[in-house]
């Protein structure tokens, strides 16, 4: 067919250099300022028009798919070897409980998708399966596919302590940020230094912006947690932040009569 037979096949509408009509966004819906002329020549077509928000959730998506897709290490590298070896079903419990049926209203936790934004919180005691719990579901995603970054209880102090006091704080900032999923064991086990403060808020922030999961356990209560902070305004925010992103979990219950909530 030559260019002449093409263009003679395209419809002849009068091109418009303003949008003078409205379409509803064929993903949610909303109004969509357009051009005529713009949809005369799609035939009319009105699945054509997307509105700005839904584009860019669209290219959120595809990032965040992208991120998944990173080649994964070796398990054994990722999670020490005595909680790789763990015998599920001789867990306490309550720990089994919140894997299987979950805590008040949040879904069990083997239903969690790595993919949501929400994360999970597990308060308890010590000896209660925080952290086994936790590695089992990290076992579960690694066998799907994602790729997570587990501090074990004290790593993440030291690590930002020692990104802090190097010229690679930035990098290091930015690959915890960007990990599709992010794992800290024991938060709050030891004491928070005005670095480690600033640096904990600043990732769990901008995860929260990025719409990217994090993992936490800790045996401190809210109280207690928030007296970790120089400020106690910031711990309020620190932890109204974790209970907007997290679903809570608790392990024994004698850490039901105060919790993030």
């Amino acid at each position: 067919m030559t260019l002449q037979m093409i263009g003679d096949a395209l419809p002849k509408v009068a091109d418009v250099d303003h949008d003078d009509i409205v379409v509803p966004c064929r993903e949610c819906g909303t109004d969509v300022p357009y051009k005529s002329s713009v949809l005369a020549f799609f035939g009319n077509e009105k699945r054509i028009v997307v509105c700005d928000r839904c584009c860019d959730e669209a290219e959120d998506r595809e990032k965040q798919e992208k991120a998944y897709k990173v080649p994964l290490l070796p398990l054994q590298g990722l999670i020490p070897q005595y909680y790789l070896e763990t015998d599920f079903n001789k867990l306490p419990k309550q720990a089994q409980t919140i894997w299987r049926y979950g805590h008040e209203n949040n879904p069990p936790i083997q239903q969690w998708n790595p993919k949501q934004s929400r994360g999970i919180y597990i308060l308890g005691a010590s000896r209660t399966g925080k952290t086994r719990t936790l590695c089992t579901l990290l076992k579960r995603i690694h066998g799907e596919g994602i790729t997570f970054k587990l501090f074990e209880a004290g790593q993440f102090h030291a690590s930002l302590n020692d990104a802090k006091r190097s010229s690679f704080y930035t990098r290091w900032r930015d690959d915890v940020i960007s990990y599709p999923v992010l794992a800290i064991d024991d938060l709050f086990a030891e004491k928070l230094t005005e670095t480690v403060q600033a640096g904990l808020f600043e990732i769990v922030e901008q995860r929260m912006g990025r719409k990217l999961p994090i993992l936490i356990t800790t045996q401190v209560k809210r109280s207690d947690a928030i007296k970790q902070f120089a400020d106690p305004r910031r711990g309020e925010a620190f932890l109204n932040r974790l209970k907007e992103s997290c679903d809570l979990y608790v392990t024994n219950q004698s850490q039901l009569q105060e919790t993030i909530k």
